[in-house]
Parts: C-alpha cells; sequence; structure tokens
C-alpha cells in the first residue's frame, strides 16, 4: 500500500493522504534462460551463426569489477570486526528467480606487511534486510587455513564458502550476502569504486548499515535446486521487503590502497551449467554446440530462404531440460557469381604467322610451331569467398568463310563415362561403374527424367559405394593436378546417422595403399528431404598415386539397416556425376603454335582466327570475362601456297575417312574424309546397337578433302548420351568404319 502526503510550508501543515493504490507483484515462473542474440552470416551456401550465453542459470553474481585496488581494517592492530554485504535488488535477479544461493566466495588476505601477527576469521552470511535476521551462514573458517605461513600468495586464490542452508531466491527482495569477519589487520578487499549495491555492518552493537565506497571482492553462487535437499531453501525475506536504514560512511581511513595484486582465476558470472547447444533450421536440428563455443556453421544449406533459432540444453530435465527458442533469424541464401576476369595475353586482335624453310624435296617444313602462345588472364574475385576455379573456351575457324574448324574447352569436360547412369546393358545394369556394395543394397532407378542409382545402408557394413576407377594416365592426370568432383544426391525419408557425399581417392599401382580421400560435405539429416542438391569436393592428385576412384559413398557408422522401429534406414540417391580436371587460380595455357595451326595446315587452310574467352566458376555458376572475348589470327597462307606450288596436284588420290579428332570428345568433334573424283558420299552416325542416330553428309561431291564437325546431337536435334558411336563413309564401292567416343 503506497501513501502519499504533501506539506505545506506557509504553516507547516500536513494534507491529508491521497487515495490509496494496491500493488501486487508476481513472481515469474521458473524456466531456463534461452540462448540471446543469435546472428546469422550466410557466406556462399554456408552459414555462420553466433549467439550470446543464456541471461541466468547457474551461475555467479557480483559487483567486484576484477581489480583489487584497496584493504579494509586498522593497520594499528587493534580489533577489527565487519560484515562487507553485497546487496542485488528486483531487476538484477529476475533470471535467478527460483534458485538457489549455495556459496559465497571471497578472497582470504591480510596485509602482513603492515601487521605482521594479523589473524582473521570469516563466516559467509545471508541477511533479511528488514528485519536484520541471519537467514543462512557457513562454517566459520580461519585466514591460518589458507594462508598458514602468514604470506600472502601470489596470484590470490579465491575461496568458497558452503551455506548451511541454500537460500531461495525471490526476484522481488532484494538478496544480501556476504562475509563477517573478526581479526586484526586488513581481512578484506576491495576494487577501486562502487557501482552501488555494496554496504558495510560494523560488528559493534547498534551500528548502522552503511554504503560502501568499494566493492568487495565477494561473489554469490546461484544454483538450481536441488533435487536431493531435504526441504525447501529459506525465502531471502518478505515480499517487498526494502525498508532498512542506510546510515552515512564517512570514515575511509580503514582503507588501504593495494599495488600490483593479481587473483589466479575469476569466477565467471552467469556461466552456466549447461549442456549442449542445439541449433535449428525451421524445425530441423542441424547441429550441436559445445557450452563454450557459441557458434555453428551450417554448410551446403539449400539455396532460399531460411529461419534459424538454437535453444540451450540444461543437465536439469526435471525442471526445464530444453529451454525455449532463442530470438529468430531470417536469411535469403542466393548465390552470387564471381567476377568477370580480364583477359591479358595474347591481346585483342595479335596476328601470328606460319614461318617456313624449305626442305630438299622442295616441300616447304614450318620452323616455329613449338613456338608458345601464352594465354593468361587475371583472377576472378567471388563476393561469396568461394573458390573460383576457370573454363577456357575457344573456337579456330575458316577466316575467309567462318568454317569452324575445331572447338576446345578446358577446366569443364567430363572425365568419367556415363555420368547419368543413362547406359545400361541387356541386363539392365549400369554400364561402366563398380558397386562395392551387397548386391541388393542399391538399385537403378528409371523416372521421367532418366536412370540414376539409388543406395541404402546394410546391416554388416560401414559403407557403401557406386564409383569408376580409372588410371591417372588415360586421364592425363600427374602429380599436382587439381580434380573436381560433383553430383546431385537427394535423400528419402529418416537417415538416422547415416549419411552420403561424393568423393575422389587415390591409390598406388596395386591398390594396395590409399594415397589420398577427399569427400564433399555430407547429405545427412539436415537436408531437406525429396529434393535433389548439389555437392561438390577439390583434390590434388598426390604424389606417386597410379589410379583414381570417384564416385558416391554411402557411410553406414552404426551397421544398421533398420532404424529403432524395424523400418528400412532411408536411402540416397545419386546422379549426375562429374570428375573434372579444372583450370586451378593463377594458371596459364601454354599451347605451341602447332598445337593451334598443325590441323589447319594438313587441311591447306591459309588463315585460322581463333576465338577465344575464359570463364570464372565457383562451383555453382559461371561468369564471363569483362572484356572478352579476344581472337588472333594465324597466317598459313605462305606454307600453303609454297605446298600447293611444290605438289603436282592438291587433290587426293584415293578415298580415304581419317580418325575423328579429339577423341574421346565432348561436346563436338571433327570428322575429315577424302574424295578422289565426284561420288555421291554418305556419312552417317550409329550407336553400338546399329542404329542410325545422325546423318552428316550425303549427296554428290566434287574431288577435294572435306571436314564435317558434329556435336553429338541426332537428326532431330537431341542431345545423345555418353558412350560409344560408329561413323561409317560409303562413296561408290568405298566403305570404311571408324569409332569415336562421347564422354560427357
Amino acid at each position: 500500500i503506497w501513501l502519499k502526503t504533501a506539506p505545506y510550508w506557509e504553516d507547516m501543515m500536513e494534507s491529508l493522504p491521497s487515495n490509496s493504490v494496491a500493488l501486487t507483484t508476481t513472481a515469474p515462473s521458473f524456466e531456463c534462460e534461452a540462448p540471446q542474440n543469435l546472428v546469422a552470416d550466410p557466406l556462399g551456401n554456408n552459414v555462420n551463426l553466433t549467439w550470446d550465453t543464456p541471461a541466468g542459470g547457474p551461475g555467479y553474481v557480483t559487483h567486484f569489477d576484477g581489480t583489487i585496488a584497496f584493504v579494509w581494517g586498522d593497520g594499528t592492530g587493534a580489533p577489527v570486526d565487519y560484515n562487507a554485504i553485497s546487496v542485488f535488488f528486483g531487476g538484477e535477479m529476475l533470471a535467478f528467480h527460483g534458485m538457489e544461493l549455495t556459496h559465497v566466495d571471497f578472497i582470504p588476505f591480510n596485509r602482513f606487511d603492515l601487521v605482521p601477527d594479523a589473524v582473521a576469521t570469516y563466516q559467509a552470511k545471508v541477511w533479511n534486510l528488514e528485519t536484520g535476521e541471519v537467514l543462512s551462514e557457513s562454517e566459520i573458517v580461519n585466514l591460518a587455513d589458507y594462508l598458514p605461513l602468514a604470506v600472502a600468495p601470489d596470484p590470490l586464490e579465491i575461496a568458497s564458502l558452503a551455506l548451511n542452508t541454500p537460500v531461495t531466491i525471490d526476484w522481488a527482495v532484494p538478496l544480501a550476502f556476504g562475509i563477517h569477519t573478526v581479526g586484526t589487520g586488513y581481512p578484506m578487499m576491495m576494487d577501486a569504486a562502487s557501482e552501488g549495491g555494496s554496504y558495510r555492518l560494523d560488528g559493534a552493537e547498534g551500528a548502522e548499515i552503511v554504503e560502501h565506497a568499494y566493492d568487495w571482492t565477494i561473489w554469490g553462487y546461484i544454483d538450481y535446486p536441488s533435487a536431493d535437499a531435504d526441504g525447501e531453501g529459506l525465502a531471502v525475506g518478505s515480499e517487498g521487503s526494502m525498508n532498512f536504514e542506510i546510515g552515512e560512511d564517512v570514515d575511509l581511513s580503514m582503507a588501504v590502497e593495494m599495488d600490483n595484486m593479481t587473483i589466479s582465476e575469476l569466477p565467471i558470472q552467469n556461466s552456466r551449467d549447461l549442456l549442449t547447444y542445439h541449433v535449428y533450421r525451421g524445425d530441423m536440428h542441424v547441429g550441436m554446440a559445445p557450452f563454450g563455443d557459441n557458434l555453428l556453421t551450417d554448410d551446403w544449406v539449400p539455396w532460399g530462404d531460411h529461419s534459424y533459432h538454437v535453444t540451450a540444453l540444461y543437465n536439469n530435465s526435471e525442471l526445464c531440460g530444453e529451454s525455449g527458442g532463442s530470438n529468430i533469424v531470417e536469411v535469403m541464401l542466393e548465390n552470387t557469381p564471381p567476377g568477370g576476369v580480364n583477359l591479358n595475353s595474347p591481346a585483342n586482335e595479335t596476328a601470328y604467322e606460319v614461318t617456313f624453310d624449305v626442305g630438299a624435296d622442295g616441300l616447304p617444313v614450318a620452323n616455329n610451331l613449338e613456338n608458345p602462345i601464352v594465354i593468361s588472364w587475371t583472377q576472378a574475385p567471388d563476393p561469396d569467398g568461394q573458390p573460383v576455379t576457370y573454363i577456357f573456351n575457344a573456337t579456330g575457324s575458316v577466316t575467309e568463310d567462318q568454317t569452324v574448324l575445331f572447338e576446345a574447352s578446358l577446366g569443364d569436360e567430363n572425365m568419367i563415362m556415363n555420368s547419368d547412369f543413362e547406359d545400361v546393358d541387356d541386363a539392365g545394369a549400369m554400364v561402366d561403374w563398380i558397386i562395392y556394395q551387397a548386391a541388393d543394397a542399391h538399385t537403378l532407378v528409371s523416372d521421367e527424367d532418366g536412370h540414376h542409382v539409388q543406395i541404402w545402408g546394410m546391416g554388416d557394413l560401414t559403407f557403401g559405394s557406386v564409383y569408376q576407377s580409372h588410371s591417372l594416365a588415360d586421364l592425363a592426370l600427374s602429380d599436382g593436378d587439381l580434380v573436381s568432383i560433383d553430383g546431385h544426391l537427394q535423400r528419402t525419408d529418416d537417415l538416422g546417422n547415416n549419411s552420403a557425399y561424393v568423393f575422389l581417392s587415390f591409390w598406388n599401382a596395386d591398390f594396395t595403399s590409399m594415397l589420398g580421400f577427399e569427400t564433399s560435405a555430407h547429405m545427412d539429416m539436415s537436408m531437406p528431404a525429396g529434393a535433389w542438391h548439389q555437392f561438390m569436393a577439390h583434390a590434388t592428385v598426390p604424389e606417386g598415386a597410379v589410379y583414381m576412384n570417384a564416385g558416391v559413398e554411402y557411410l553406414n557408422p552404426d551397421m544398421v539397416s533398420v532404424d529403432a522401429d524395424g523400418l528400412p534406414v532411408a536411402s540416397v540417391h545419386a546422379d549426375n556425376i562429374h570428375v573434372m580436371n579444372p583450370i586451378p587460380p593463377q594458371t596459364p595455357l601454354q599451347p605451341t603454335l602447332g598445337d593451334i595451326a598443325e590441323e589447319a595446315m594438313m587441311d591447306l587452310v591459309t588463315h585460322l582466327t581463333v576465338h577465344w574467352d575464359v570463364h570464372s566458376y565457383d562451383g555453382w555458376e559461371s561468369t564471363t570475362s569483362a572484356n572478352g572475348p579476344f581472337h588472333f589470327t594465324v597466317d598459313m597462307s605462305g606454307y600453303v601456297s609454297e605446298y600447293l606450288s611444290a605438289e603436282e596436284s592438291n587433290l587426293p588420290d584415293v578415298f580415304a575417312l581419317h580418325n575423328n579428332y579429339p577423341n574421346p570428345f565432348n561436346p563436338v568433334t571433327n570428322i575429315t574424309y577424302d574424295v578422289p573424283e565426284v561420288a555421291d558420299v554418305k556419312l552417317e552416325i550409329f550407336n553400338v546397337m546399329g542404329q542410325k542416330v545422325r546423318t552428316l553428309a550425303s549427296g554428290s561431291h566434287q574431288p577435294g578433302r572435306y571436314r564435317v564437325v558434329w556435336n553429338a546431337t541426332n537428326d532431330f536435334g537431341a542431345g545423345l548420351s555418353s558412350g560409344m558411336y560408329i561413323y561409317k563413309i560409303q562413296a561408290g564401292d568405298f566403305i570404311s568404319v571408324k569409332k569415336l567416343v562421347l564422354m560427357k
């Protein structure tokens, strides 16, 4: 009940009371505090999460600022007897409501240099400030118990006194606890200034409690109510009891300044007796962090909008267990493409010329085809901090009529066969893939998008894989080369502890020693079911490696094939596995002039134009150069003219079908054939089943050499799957057949 009156100074009369107002305070129910101030920092498709420790919970409260400045006592050897008290009010204790004060900590000390025979005893106490009643206290301890040699240690040690009866915290009532010390010298220590809430009560009868000029080196430890305690802890006082008198403290002569004192380890305020933090993306649990590690990275998060919150798991499950959620943070993950490179060399419109000597037979012999053409570019930044590799594209064409002679691509060509699982044998099994798993732990799935592979766990294997094995020499890879693998994975239902990933492993010549092993992030329960997610891993070919395995692996650490309910552990689907030899940063290309021009010279092309460009690639998207494409020219007219003049005829004298190049190829290859006389010519492509898929040439041909560029499409313009194909030419009675390989 609050009543207010107003004095009237003229006749010193006091008015009648105003209306009365009744105020009732209600303590909140006990709950375990949640983590605070969650912050999400997205970087690419990773989200870095940090948060603050929960308020409340078991921990220490103190006014001491951590720096010792003074001691309090008497330097004459006269007795000292006082209570060093710390008081905490209302809102300061709200987070601890319903918990218990169990210990009072302090620093046993004395100035033996000033009072050599100083003695002291200490006793922790908790007071009801309204009545002055001592609610709980500890056993009395002696300074000699801590400093038997009468020498203060360096660093100083903190002592903890257990209360005989824990005191229950009521946020609406001030909490007063402290140390009663009796002895001589200077038995208690302080900092340099009070933040409010530090008091002293001298031991003499009738002494008043006074607000102190400095904060005491006192800590109170607050814990959850013990499940083993007999009865409840003592209440700190009646509701609203803040009516105590404070006297004026004018005598500071008992304070002696301290220099260069250190403490071994300060109690951490609000340290938590909790087990772990749990991090959620929406309703999905994505990870745990131990107490003290207030951070977690959620990696390979699907693009899109997501929300996060964090909970704290405490060790007192009867009262709360897992806390409520922290603040919710929203993030939008959208890949930012890498920046574009600047093409450096050769400068745009650079002109090269094939020079030659004349041989003994009168034919020209090129003498500068070994000269390198250095192709370089600047590095590209990636706003998301993801690693950037590079893709080089070039197209060579006859300058005069723009007929395409070749298309080249480096850095993105697929190095393995049947990467999309579309090629199957007569029994319906996957072609080119090796299964390291029980026969009934994988299957080939057909849907409207074609084929993909499905893998699941078996009880007697910790892992199983679907992979290809290749000789590094066959892939033109050597020590130190960069290799990357990417693929798409999808989980069905509950994976439990199982997971899957794409991998690269490297082996010696007899497969007895694995020299390197790299995996992507894992497809696990943190990934939404029913959606395809891309995974990528990079590796460097280790020294001494001869073979490389590449594929998908299913990890089954518990060796279980059913979950706790007896249901099959969920499977993982995989598709579109690509292995590439990307161009790493700061790696210029150095083809020779012959690499560029030799095939065209054989076809008696006089002028070649090469258009080239470089794309930066972050694993998700690519960006064309900022200043490209560039082009350069190669003048072969002198060489060709000399060759033609030396030859009686430049026309072929027999029908011929030449080997295609490149072979294997992706996405285009060149097919050259010779026609020595007027003839009807048909050039066709067949699959291995003997079915015609494309007609490249059909009709009458004049004598000459012809070249066709095929882009791996059928007669309807649709792309063909990886595998071996047959190309066949028929001109009159001449028939020739050769093989080519499409590798995506």
